[in-house]
């Protein structure tokens, strides 16, 4: 089973934290037909003798528990005071506040092509079970495959636009290795997608958690 989708563009953090499976932001529908789309892959590189990568990766990670746990102690105090009211004002000053941790110098990503997006699923299980193993890829004109990874359960995006951040769980090999059976050397890296328009890119989205297995 597989939805097609947008030519689409990569990028990908190459300094992974294992640990660091917390995003800087959110979001996504049933799959749309993404054919004719073009998106862009890059992929984020630290360069050797460069620690500026490494500082503003751990800088992102302080900044998100300390907004998590901001957030988390507002949500305390608006279950005991506000038990009966909407709190979508604090919501929405949450996602802004992370919608500004992931870092926008363009500088720090390397661009790794572009290519087709597709989302495939295993045949004769339902949309969303675990048994689905939803898969992203992203492969070239040259069928060179530039993404392959598992959409795991809780996925979060950053959403801006026409690009969506992500973290996806690929080989050490890169990004076109993909998560392979037999494979254990499994790393987290943060992706950019970048696509043509804010329309693809909500539509791209929400194919991304409609197809995410439920927890």
């Amino acid at each position: 089973m597989m939805k097609r989708g947008a030519k689409v563009a990569a990028l990908f953090d190459s300094d992974p934290d294992p640990s660091d499976s917390a995003l800087r932001s959110k979001r996504v529908m049933d799959a749309p037909s993404f054919d004719g789309h073009r998106a862009e892959s890059s992929r984020q590189n630290r360069m050797e003798g460069i620690k500026l990568d490494a500082k503003r990766a751990e800088s992102a990670r302080q900044h998100v528990r300390a907004l998590n746990t901001q957030f988390a102690s507002w949500i305390q105090l608006q279950l005991q005071n506000h038990p009966d009211e909407l709190w979508e004002d604090g919501a929405k000053d949450y996602l802004s506040h992370a919608s500004n941790i992931l870092p926008d110098n363009s500088a720090a990503w390397k661009d790794i092509g572009v290519g087709q997006l597709s989302i495939k699923c295993q045949e004769g299980a339902d949309k969303a079970a675990k048994e689905s193993k939803p898969t992203i890829m992203i492969r070239n004109d040259a069928g060179r495959i530039l993404l392959n990874a598992l959409i795991y359960p809780g996925i979060k995006m950053n959403i801006k636009k026409n690009t969506i951040a992500t973290i996806f769980h690929t080989s050490d090999g890169g990004p076109n290795d993909g998560v392979e059976a037999g494979k254990s050397n499994v790393v987290t890296r943060t992706y950019l997608l970048r696509l043509k328009t804010e329309d693809e890119t909500t539509k791209l989205a929400a194919a991304i958690q409609d197809y995410a297995p439920s927890a």
